[in-house]
């Protein structure tokens, strides 16, 4: 993909919602967005990307303690991580992230796609490898008792019990 990929969050912004914020270049987010990568409580991994991208933007220590905390962290801690690029007032997150568009698109087309390219080919080895292993873990954790009791638990709303 060679054109800049600006995403606005809002509200509740969890596993899944937060691997396709980070797929983006840009992350705008409203003040009372609530975030949380919650896979390890299921007996699984994140598999969208969660965990290159966390560890890429966060860094590591920043990174393992959301992923393998699991606990949920607010606007100001993604901002802080570096997860979220800008905080505005909820219901302005759309509207920023298309200014920000505008003034993106006013600058020269070539020289965006190659700034996006050679960043992406900066990461491509690293994330190239990284997912094909958290594809084979994925594969055995899925059946294993963990992955059975974190959804047993997830849909009986209760804590699991490893």
């Amino acid at each position: 993909m060679s054109k800049p990929v600006v995403t606005a969050v809002s509200g509740i912004t969890y596993t899944a919602g937060i691997e396709l914020m980070l797929a983006g270049d840009i992350v705008i987010a409203a003040d009372n967005c609530r975030f949380a990568q919650i896979e390890a409580k299921r007996g699984i991994i994140p598999s969208g990307g969660a965990i290159q991208r966390f560890i890429g933007r966060a860094g590591w220590g920043n990174a393992m303690t959301l992923l393998l905390a699991c606990e949920e962290f607010d606007a100001a801690t993604a901002f802080r991580f570096g997860l979220v690029q800008e905080i505005v007032a909820a219901g302005r997150e759309l509207k920023r992230a298309m200014e920000l568009v505008g003034i993106v698109a006013s600058n020269a087309p070539l020289a965006l796609a190659a700034t996006i390219d050679a960043g992406r080919v900066h990461l491509a080895k690293v994330e190239a490898a990284a997912t094909t292993r958290i594809s084979q873990l994925q594969r055995k954790l899925l059946t294993s008792d963990d992955a059975k009791e974190g959804v047993r638990a997830f849909s009986e709303k209760r804590s699991p019990r490893f």
